[in-house]
């Protein structure tokens, strides 16, 4: 009987040893997963892009080209099509989606919005906040954008609690709001800079503080200055391509607290977009 209450001791206390050891951080300029050192090899995958029934197959072709994450976006408009009808069923089904990716072995990075950009209508704004009445103040401290945000959060980041990392889930970071610093400006305007802050304290109500929480801008530090929050509030990433990432990680150190800043290019280009009329456009057949 003693070695029964033993053996069920020894395993108790092995599972405990095994949820606590279950972490993500950044330390060294380093990112640490269960206390062993991590290069992120990330390609994004829009779950609002593909079908439920193809999930399973993208991803495995992402990990067969030896990535070991997956970035999506969340689209607002996706599951708020209309205003108060929350929808994540089906294609919509984003726990589903997170869950796909844990079951192919890939960590998940999150990008939270409320604007996502991502060449997507609006940005990801649902179309019914153009009509609101009131009408509302996009993408900064507005009481009446403010409430809707709230709203859609509470909905949202319930659905993406069970699949933090350190609830034995797959997401390791969490991405608010997007290329800030190409819209607003939280060294000149309090109401930007609250805004941002705003978007942190909701993720850490609903998440808690273990979630790294990053944020995405150009990667040089005028956009940085414009749109992310210094020190340790959040992890501060820029975008740039194709070229050397060497401007956007010192520009990155200027931004993050000492140690907590990996080199990391949360979107590489490796081209840049036309527009409808463009000149070059004329050249091609």
């Amino acid at each position: 009987m003693t070695c029964i209450i033993l053996f069920f001791i020894l395993l108790l206390w092995t599972h405990q040893s095994c949820a606590v050891d279950r972490s993500f951080h950044i330390e060294n300029n380093t990112f640490i997963l269960n206390g062993t050192p991590l290069r992120l090899r990330s390609g994004s995958i829009h779950y609002s892009r593909v079908p439920k029934v193809y999930w399973k197959d993208r991803l495995k072709r992402l990990h067969a080209m030896g990535l070991n994450a997956v970035q999506t976006y969340v689209m607002w408009n996706y599951h708020e099509t209309n205003k108060g009808e929350f929808d994540f069923q089906d294609d919509k089904d984003l726990s589903a989606f997170i869950q796909a990716c844990q079951d192919e072995g890939l960590l998940v990075l999150l990008r939270l919005g409320p604007y996502s950009c991502g060449e997507w209508e609006f940005g990801g704004f649902p179309a019914w906040v153009i009509d609101h009445q009131p009408q509302v103040t996009l993408r900064t401290y507005e009481t009446g954008y403010i409430s809707l945000v709230d709203k859609w959060w509470s909905k949202l980041l319930p659905v993406v609690k069970p699949h933090l990392y350190s609830n034995g889930g797959s997401v390791v970071m969490v991405q608010v709001e997007n290329e800030f610093g190409s819209f607003g400006d939280v060294s000149k305007n309090d109401n930007d800079l609250k805004y941002m802050k705003h978007l942190v304290q909701l993720v850490r109500q609903y998440l808690g503080n273990a979630i790294q929480i990053y944020t995405t801008d150009g990667g040089n530090t005028d956009y940085m200055s414009r749109g992310t929050l210094n020190g340790s509030i959040v992890y501060t990433v820029g975008d740039h391509g194709p070229s050397s990432d060497v401007s956007n990680c010192q520009a990155m150190r200027e931004y993050n607290a000492p140690g907590l800043s990996p080199c990391m290019d949360s979107e590489y280009y490796t081209g840049w977009l036309t527009h409808w009329g463009d000149p070059s456009l004329a050249n091609t057949s």
